[in-house]
């Protein structure tokens, strides 16, 4: 049985990879190194279109992250703050990426500003930002 060859467009190309894992696909070291460009691209592309909200910064800035591009994930989570400054969802994920940079005064008061904006966050989660907190603020007056 022979195979087709065919040329895959750029929009295929998206469309295949909307449906394959982006998170998982930006562990591999080589889209470590592609995946944030290629996430800029299409920031762009969208910017241009009128395409742009703060769920789509959120989320490109949650894909950027998982690639280790702190940096662009920073920028796009304080791009949406300033688009939606009352979310605390972004205030959740700005405060995880803090975290994970080891600036821990900054997450504990992202995590703050979480717990006094997510009025309708279950009770199990803001229990688990509180207890982080205090975890968190141990270690800076250790």
């Amino acid at each position: 049985m022979e195979h087709e060859r065919r040329t895959i467009s750029g929009r295929e190309r998206l469309a295949i990879l909307g449906e394959v894992s982006l998170v998982g696909l930006s562990r591999a070291p080589l889209l470590r190194w592609f995946l944030p460009r290629a996430l800029d691209r299409y920031e762009a592309r969208l910017k241009a279109r009128g395409d742009w909200s703060p769920l789509r910064a959120q989320k490109l800035g949650l894909l950027h992250e998982n690639a280790r591009n702190y940096s662009g994930a920073r920028r796009l989570y304080l791009e949406a703050l300033e688009l939606k400054p009352n979310d605390p969802a972004i205030f959740l994920h700005l405060g995880l990426l803090c975290e994970a940079q080891g600036l821990t005064a900054d997450a504990v008061q992202n995590y703050a500003q979480v717990l006094r904006l997510g009025t309708t966050f279950s009770a199990e989660l803001r229990d688990g930002i509180v207890a982080k907190m205090a975890r968190l603020q141990g270690t800076l007056k250790s």
